[in-house]
């Protein structure tokens, strides 16, 4: 036998080995792809988290009215107070008259026209704190975190002031530029164009309310859950819309779709409510004595019945298109 043959062949035998099938990667799921998932993943996590999401944001919107109704009220003392320090007529303040009054006073005139700035400004503000609490309720919803509400209400506070700034400086900007371009057309004395440049105004508005809506539409989550500086989470929010333009377009047409769902068992109840409404009303006038007492508890009750529906109509809002939002924007900044 050829012992050295076989040697030399089983040396120098090129030994082919088979290859191993590479796996396929599943393919990475683009922004449409996940709008349209997270509709059955968040019904997955709200299903079972309902009753508590939806108590916590109940609460969040009653303690958000308490606070508003007391702010109001204590506006009203202060503006009725200083009619009655400098000697107006409240009684008068229906007629001309008591208008005129007022306009007249420079001091008092003053102080209300300070009164009210500062009460729409306390007013943005706490507003703009309860809406940056919601993606928090939301986020520690997920991640089994729990905060008391008053101390989530006050962490908020001053993220809610620089909100509330930059939101003003931006809407200033976008309205007034444009306004004084206007009127400047209008000081040269082109009436035509000063004309054209008031439905070109109209226009941009429209166009910016839109558009700012759209591209701002994460900044909230940005401030609130991850923990940006606010003029940092309105770049990063434009960015993730800018990258996502079709995606989150789908994503608003489905919120859009789901929104109007969710409101139809609100609007049969409103229209109910309407109705008793108008029937205490009518009862008012056909009957001077008694008529007039139902028509204030009618009236009283539709009031109170509103309120409610109203904080239920937001909580359940925020239980599910918040979280359908909340999802959606944890998915986009992976």
């Amino acid at each position: 036998m050829n012992y050295l043959g076989d040697f030399h062949m089983a040396v120098t035998k090129k030994v082919v080995k088979a290859k191993k099938p590479v796996p396929k990667m599943g393919k990475k799921k683009d922004a449409v792809d996940l709008a349209v998932d997270n509709v059955s993943a968040t019904w997955k996590f709200v299903k079972p988290n309902f009753r508590e999401l939806f108590t916590k944001m109940f609460k969040l919107n009653l303690f958000a009215f308490g606070v508003v109704m007391g702010l109001i009220l204590v506006f009203l003392l202060l503006f009725a107070g200083t009619l009655v320090v400098f000697g107006l007529d409240l009684t008068a303040l229906e007629t001309g008259a008591g208008i005129a009054d007022i306009m007249s006073n420079t001091a008092a005139l003053a102080i209300l026209v300070i009164l009210t700035i500062v009460f729409f400004i306390v007013m943005s503000w706490i507003s703009q704190a309860f809406e940056l609490v919601a993606p928090i309720i939301m986020d520690e919803q997920h991640t089994r975190k729990r905060s008391d509400l008053k101390e989530l209400v006050c962490s908020m506070k001053m993220p809610a002031l620089r909100y509330m700034i930059v939101s003003m400086v931006i809407g200033l900007v976008a309205v007034l530029v444009p306004m004084a371009l206007t009127f400047i057309l209008g000081i040269i004395g082109q009436t035509a164009l000063f004309s054209i440049g008031i439905i070109i105004w109209l226009i941009w508005l429209f166009i910016f309310a839109i558009l700012f809506s759209f591209l701002s539409q994460f900044w909230t989550f940005e401030i609130a859950v991850a923990k940006r500086p606010v003029v940092e989470a309105l770049k990063a929010s434009i960015d993730i819309v800018k990258k996502n333009v079709i995606g989150v377009l789908v994503f608003d047409i489905l919120t859009i779709v789901i929104g109007l769902v969710l409101a139809v068992p609100f609007i049969g109840i409103v229209f109910v409510i309407e109705a008793i409404f108008r029937v205490s009303l009518l009862a008012t006038f056909m009957a001077p004595g008694t008529g007039i007492i139902i028509g204030i508890i009618g009236v009283a009750i539709y009031v109170l019945i509103r309120i409610v529906l109203q904080l239920l109509a937001i909580a359940l809002n925020q239980s599910t298109l918040l979280a359908y939002t909340y999802s959606y924007w944890k998915e986009l900044r992976k």
